[in-house]
């Protein structure tokens, strides 16, 4: 259970893991345990590049002045799983009255039933939230571009100013 704690004040430790099996396991065929255990090979394998670095290979970083095409985060991805994958891409609003951009918050990769190799994810019943023409901005807690306002030579000039 470590791998998917429970994220929500008074959940148990147990209802995140209830309900991805009941939404994405029951109709696979197998049993909980491989399924987890399936999932958990599948993310130690996709640590140990870390999406956000796999990404960072084809110019997509997590800034808060960039945004990108979908088109170019899934060529991003093709080009480290496989080049004809199929994925998904999840985005929620970054505000209600930003209506141009999104923030990516989930890509979703299909394997087949065992996990031993990435496949198209079959297509969609309904639109993903990150629809064609928007952009989408990688949020992450230490962005990967130059910011110039946390540039320590501004902030020491910055200061220098105030106190003349």
């Amino acid at each position: 259970m470590a791998f998917w704690p429970p994220l929500r004040e008074n959940s148990q430790k147990r209802d995140l893991w209830k309900h991805e099996w009941r939404a994405h396991g029951a109709c696979g065929g197998t049993t909980p345990q491989v399924y987890f255990n399936t999932a958990i090979k599948i993310n130690n394998m996709l640590q140990k590049g870390n999406l956000f670095n796999y990404l960072k290979t084809s110019g997509i970083i997590a800034c808060n002045s960039l945004s990108f095409a979908k088109k170019d985060i899934v060529d991003a991805i093709r080009k480290v799983f496989v080049q004809l994958l199929d994925v998904y891409l999840t985005c929620i609003p970054i505000d209600a009255t930003n209506k141009t951009h999104v923030y990516l918050s989930e890509v979703t990769l299909c394997t087949n039933l065992v996990g031993t190799s990435f496949i198209s994810c079959p297509i969609q019943a309904t639109p993903t939230s990150c629809s064609s023409g928007a952009r989408i901005m990688l949020p992450h807690p230490k962005p990967q571009c130059h910011d110039p306002k946390m540039d320590v030579m501004a902030l020491v000039l910055s200061h220098q100013d105030k106190s003349a």
